[in-house]
């Protein structure tokens, strides 16, 4: 990950790439709260921040990608990204993987805008797959995945759709999400590991909402930071540090942290609903002790 971060501090220019005056990172403008951290790149963060709020930009999805899906609908795809969400606990894949799994599909709805409902496991596994490969380095195997879908899906098939995500995507699987900015917010805001886990909690949870995918991935993190704050009873949950730190005003985050809050007590209320489909993979999730078991908590109210 350090040699990741590390790359974005050089600039093209022409047909060489030439690196940024060092000077500019060590003035005041551009301390950082991750300056004490060696691995987190502190003093290269503000250019690599910068990058990513221009490609969140780029990357934003400004249509309902929902909407044009013949067969699928907003239900289909909280199932799809539940079950993911329980396939990367089950591989205990790291938390960027779950997050770019679920772009890569959003990104594959826009771009693809008529797949068959029998077609969208296949997409999602895939979807991992990709994520995996790019996070951590290493995939579940080609037989893992078919095991995982119950034998829906012969391995050569799996393959063959791979190729064909990638041809689509146009081998653009970078793609910014909230965990890119959540570390930093959190550390921005003080967090301490309850408050942290129950954001990454509300962040997952955003990745559920079709809707919440039209808004920045940096809103998503600082709201969700916000939101655990509130619901911890933090009496200033958003200090002027953090608005220099996201660029997000109070009434910003609390929109959207309110939006959060229902996404929160609806899993509790439908984990406990017998007469409907659980989507509660997130909720058992972090309802475990090495969560904190965060997901069970009696939020304060905003």
């Amino acid at each position: 990950m350090r040699f990741v971060q590390l790359t974005v501090i050089f600039q093209w220019t022409g047909s060489r790439m030439s690196a940024v005056d060092e000077t500019v990172l060590y003035s005041p403008t551009f301390l950082s709260v991750d300056h004490d951290d060696e691995v987190l790149c502190g003093e290269y963060s503000q250019i690599i921040f910068d990058i990513l709020y221009t490609q969140e930009e780029e990357q934003l999805a400004h249509d309902n990608f929902m909407k044009h899906q013949k067969e699928m609908t907003h239900y289909h795809r909280r199932v799809i990204v539940d079950w993911l969400a329980d396939v990367c606990n089950e591989f205990q894949c790291v938390n960027e993987t779950f997050f770019l799994s679920v772009k890569l599909l959003d990104r594959y709805l826009t771009l693809n805008r008529d797949v068959e409902k029998n077609d969208f496991q296949l997409v999602a596994v895939t979807c991992l797959s990709l994520a995996a490969k790019f996070e951590q380095g290493l995939s579940p195997s080609v037989a893992q995945l078919e095991e995982i879908c119950d034998g829906a899906y012969a391995p050569e098939v799996i393959v063959d759709m791979e190729v064909s995500l990638l041809a689509l995507l146009d081998f653009q699987v970078s793609l910014v999400h909230p965990m890119h900015f959540l570390r930093r917010y959190s550390r921005a805001a003080k967090c301490g590991y309850f408050a942290y886990n129950l954001s990454k909690y509300l962040c997952e949870l955003s990745m559920t909402s079709a809707e919440h995918q039209l808004r920045k991935p940096s809103l998503l993190a600082a709201a969700s930071v916000y939101a655990a704050q509130k619901m911890l009873g933090v009496e200033e949950p958003w200090t002027q540090q953090m608005t220099q730190y996201t660029s997000y005003q109070s009434p910003d985050v609390d929109k959207m942290g309110r939006q959060l809050l229902f996404l929160f007590v609806d899993q509790q209320h439908g984990s406990k609903d017998k007469n409907k489909e659980p989507c509660n993979a997130l909720f058992r999730k972090y309802s475990a002790a090495d969560h904190y078991s965060v997901s069970k908590i009696s939020p304060h109210s905003f």
